[in-house]
C-alpha cells in the first residue's frame, strides 16, 4: 500500500511539473473583446466568447502547429482596443468585422474565416396598447418614428435623417434599455444585433412581445482580427474554424446562446 501511495504521489508530482513546464513554454496570445453584454459574456468568465476561446485552446493542445500557444480572452473598452491597434500591439480581436475596424480593404490586419453570421435587426412592438409591427424596406420606411439608439453608435444610412429630425433618435446606454423603452412604448423602433437580441428575448421570455422585420438594417459576418505579428497563425486558426463545422460541441454552444 505504501508503494502504491508513493507511486501515486510521484505521478501527481509529475503531472503538476509537466503542466507547469508546458505553461512556461507556451506563448500567451491576448484575444481582445469589447463586448461585455450577453451572450458574449454572461457573467464572470462565462459566455459565448469564453467558450469559443476554450475550444480554441483545447484544439491547440492537440495540434503541433499551435501547441506552443495559449489564447487568453481579455475584456477591454473599445477606446483601449483602438489604442492597442494604433500602437501595433500584437494580439487578436474576437467577433468583429473589417468594416468596424477601419480595414474595409482587409489589408491592415489579417482576417479569419467566418465564425458566426449576424445581422442588425429592426425591432418594433408586437403587443401592448400601441403595437406597431414595422416592416423595414429602407430608411424612408422609418420616417416619423422614434428610434432608440445606443449612445455613441453610428448608424450608417440613418444619420442624415437623425439630423433632419425625420427620424427622432433617443439615446440609451445599451440594448437592455432600448428593449425596455420599446416595450414601455417610449420609442417606436430600435436596432439590435440578432446575436444579442435572440439571447435576451429567450432569457426574458418575451419572444412574442416584439416584432422583427424580415429585412434587417444590415447583415454581416463576425471573424477573428489577427494583427500582422501573428500572420503565421492565420492558416491554423482557419483550420480550427473549419473544424467547428463538424463539432457537435460548437453547434451546441451556438444553440445555447442563440447565434447562427
Amino acid at each position: 500500500m505504501r508503494f502504491v501511495a508513493f507511486m501515486l504521489q510521484g505521478l501527481s508530482l509529475w503531472l503538476i511539473c509537466s503542466t507547469i513546464s508546458m505553461a512556461d513554454t507556451q506563448q500567451e496570445i491576448p484575444v481582445w473583446t469589447y463586448y461585455s453584454d450577453a451572450p458574449f459574456i454572461t457573467r464572470n468568465e462565462q459566455g459565448l466568447s469564453y467558450e469559443f476561446i476554450d475550444l480554441l485552446n483545447r484544439y491547440s493542445r492537440t495540434h503541433e502547429s499551435l501547441k506552443n500557444y495559449h489564447f487568453k480572452l481579455e475584456l477591454i473598452p473599445r477606446t483601449r482596443l483602438n489604442r492597442y491597434l494604433g500602437d501595433n500591439v500584437p494580439g487578436m480581436v474576437l467577433f468583429v468585422n473589417w468594416s468596424w475596424m477601419g480595414d474595409k480593404n482587409r489589408t491592415k490586419y489579417l482576417w479569419s474565416d467566418e465564425i458566426i453570421y449576424d445581422r442588425n435587426e429592426i425591432v418594433s412592438r408586437a403587443l401592448g396598447k400601441k403595437p406597431n409591427r414595422v416592416n423595414y424596406l429602407n430608411v424612408n420606411s422609418l420616417k416619423g418614428m422614434v428610434f432608440g439608439g445606443i449612445s455613441g453608435h453610428f448608424y450608417k444610412g440613418f444619420e442624415d435623417d437623425f439630423k433632419s429630425g425625420d427620424i427622432i433618435r433617443i439615446d440609451v446606454r445599451n440594448e437592455e434599455q432600448s428593449l425596455d423603452l420599446l416595450l414601455r412604448e417610449r420609442i417606436d423602433i430600435t436596432s439590435i444585433a440578432s446575436s444579442v437580441l435572440n439571447f435576451k428575448l429567450r432569457s426574458k421570455g418575451i419572444e412574442t412581445d416584439v416584432y422583427i422585420s424580415p429585412i434587417p438594417m444590415l447583415s454581416y459576418t463576425r471573424h477573428l482580427l489577427i494583427t500582422q505579428h501573428y500572420k503565421n497563425l492565420k492558416s491554423d486558426i482557419n483550420q480550427f474554424i473549419s473544424s467547428l463545422k463538424h463539432s457537435p460541441e460548437w453547434h451546441g454552444i451556438k444553440q445555447k446562446y442563440a447565434v447562427r
